[in-house]
């Protein structure tokens, strides 16, 4: 962005002259208007500083430091926010897991519109069948609670046509009394209550048990996410003042039709740099209490297979580790392969990088038996590889590119360009992968959200561009992705004009006051004959509702399926209900929702990498 350019201007006001000079002289001058205007200027000077901040610190240490000493304050300054943002998501990932006292419900829906039966019905599809069915009107979902409190786990899985719930099952296991508590919520109130001991010999429990303690002992040795930041910033940092003889200019930045005046920091690194990196970080893990002191922890978790030797296969390592710094400088000596890299960091008046380039050389030579000479020859391989990403954001308007080239051919590509309004980008991409394209428009992409770990867009793309390559029905429509990661909010609509004829969509909600208790209501039950009758005493009429509510076109005889139910039920118990099922209210906790949190990682970890190509090869 540009620097920010205040203008001061001032004007003379001439004041008159007092003519009566008794009548000034007796009058009691104040000096609040003096004080009011010097606290004024401060403030205002005050708030130039707090918006310009940035750039009068990095002006500073731009002026007063060596070239090597200032781009080792950017890159270190520039890194620490990958572990910031590292941080923040294992927190959210892992963390969360072993958290007690939180609800999670994640939520899986598909919805056919009235626009989206009029394009299957034009294409030939016979929906009469189900238009006819109110159930394919509404949306339908499937939903999934898990919330953990001390010894009480709970888990929910049920499915609902728009607001309707259809039909549920709730499981409640109380480790602490062994006991389990299910059950259907539209059919009744009262929890079947088992006792493991009825249904399970002391070896299964035993063994559940310490699956069950190990994944609490895994919790508890889990470090904490300001932990793990530390860890990352401190090998980083040594990592990065390894970088020294900076070449320090000043050039334009070009991406896409806009240009802004950059630092560029440059440095070579050969094999004997890199080879100064590796001691140093080699050197530090080596002597690293903190990180011994986690895998001391991890070989303690009994259920972990051969846990207890992961401190020995530690400790070999960092005598391997030793014996490798010993070698190193014979290592070089005997180095059948040359690498060299020479890495570009652009970076703005704020000491941002907004761009970089890193090119690797590598030359390596092997011996080849040629059959026409009978003889052993030696060649020599050599390659190269360029990665640039840069972005500008200037004016209203923003460009992306980004490309890896290998041996001259490029490999991959992305262009992007539009407007910018405020910290949202709104434009199209163009990306390109062995030749194949692809065009992206991409609406309200809040890019300072993006840079922690947050992805809000609105993704689409139009199936036109492929051209024969798919039906010929599909020519006119386009997959639209709706990205709320502020509200852990994920769909894919298949449109036509801008209106959705199929829907999916995934939501995760959070609640992080909640509790969990033991039912009062409960029914006791000890072998398969038990929860037979448990289930024949359900009220099961809901089922004929939901079939008038839905207008199903077919009979359905409760009182048949209720049997057949609880004869399968019964048999299944007999033979033995896996234990194992206890475990997904334990381990199923969806405080990350899996499938749609993987935006939120990778598109910024991926933008993070790319911008600083140079110190992660």
């Amino acid at each position: 962005m540009e620097e920010n350019k205040t203008e001061v201007s001032t004007e003379t006001t001439n004041v008159e002259p007092t003519t009566n000079v008794e009548e000034a002289a007796t009058k009691k001058k104040s000096k609040m208007p003096i004080i009011i205007a010097i606290l004024l200027v401060v403030a205002v000077v005050g708030v130039l500083v707090a918006l310009n901040f940035k750039v009068i610190n990095n002006s500073i240490k731009k002026a007063t430091m060596s070239n090597d000493k200032y781009a080792q304050y950017v890159l270190i300054k520039n890194a620490e926010k990958n572990a910031e943002y590292y941080g923040k998501m294992y927190d959210k990932s892992v963390l969360s897991l072993f958290k007690d006292n939180i609800e999670a419900t994640t939520t899986l829906s598909f919805q056919v519109t009235e626009e989206g039966f009029e394009f299957l019905e034009d294409n030939d599809v016979d929906v009469e069948d189900l238009e006819d069915i109110a159930l394919f009107k509404e949306k339908i979902a499937l939903s999934y609670t898990c919330k953990h409190d001390g010894d009480l786990s709970y888990l929910s899985v049920g499915a609902l046509a728009g607001k309707e719930s259809l039909a549920s099952t709730e499981l409640i296991f109380d480790k602490a009394n062994q006991m389990v508590y299910i059950r259907f919520p539209e059919f009744g109130e009262d929890y079947a209550a088992m006792d493991l001991e009825d249904f399970y010999d002391d070896d299964e429990i035993d063994e559940l048990f310490e699956i069950i303690d190990s994944i609490d002992e895994i919790g508890n040795i889990l470090i904490p996410a300001d932990k793990l930041e530390g860890i990352i910033k401190r090998y980083q940092k040594i990592a990065l003042e390894q970088i020294t003889d900076v070449d320090m200019s000043t050039e334009t930045l070009e991406v896409g039709d806009l240009e802004q005046k950059v630092t560029v920091l440059e440095v070579e690194l050969d094999m004997e740099d890199l080879a100064n990196i590796f001691v140093a970080v080699a050197e530090e893990l080596i002597e690293d209490e903190e990180i011994k002191g986690i895998v001391e922890d991890i070989s303690e978790i009994e259920y972990i297979e051969d846990a207890d030797e992961f401190v020995e296969d530690y400790e070999q390592m960092l005598d391997e580790l030793e014996d490798a710094l010993d070698d190193i400088e014979d290592e070089l000596d005997d180095a059948d392969e040359d690498v060299s890299m020479k890495l570009s960091f652009y970076v703005n008046n704020k000491g941002e990088i907004i761009g970089s380039k890193a090119y690797m050389y590598n030359e390596y030579s092997y011996e080849s038996y040629d059959w026409d000479t009978d003889k052993y020859k030696t060649k020599t391989v050599e390659s190269e590889m360029e990665v640039f990403f840069g972005y500008i954001i200037k004016g209203g308007k923003f460009a992306v590119e980004m490309y890896m080239e290998e041996d001259g051919e490029t490999e991959m590509s992305i262009e992007g360009e539009g407007k910018a309004n405020g910290s949202k980008l709104t434009g199209e991409f163009t990306c390109e992968v062995d030749d194949e394209e692809l065009s992206l428009n991409i609406e309200d992409l809040d890019w300072n959200k993006l840079n922690e770990g947050i992805v809000d867009a609105k993704i689409s793309f139009d199936f036109d561009q492929f051209g024969k390559d798919v039906p010929k029905a599909m020519r006119d429509l386009s997959i639209v992705v709706s990205l709320e990661g502020s509200k852990d909010t994920y769909g894919i609509s298949l449109s036509e004009d801008g209106t959705a004829l199929m829907t999916l969509e995934v939501s995760t909600t959070i609640n992080n006051k909640t509790s969990v208790s033991v039912p009062k209501n409960t029914v006791e039950v000890a072998d398969a004959e038990d929860i037979a009758d448990y289930i024949e005493d359900l009220d099961f009429s809901k089922i004929d509702d939901i079939i008038d509510d839905m207008d199903l076109d077919f009979d359905f005889d409760t009182d048949d399926i209720i049997d057949e139910v609880s004869e399968e039920i019964g048999e299944f118990v007999e033979d033995g209900l896996p234990i194992e099922v206890l475990l997904v209210p334990e381990i199923g906790m969806p405080t990350n929702p899996y499938i749609p949190i993987l935006a939120g990682i990778m598109a910024p970890q991926m933008i993070r990498y790319a911008q600083h190509a140079g110190y992660y090869y």
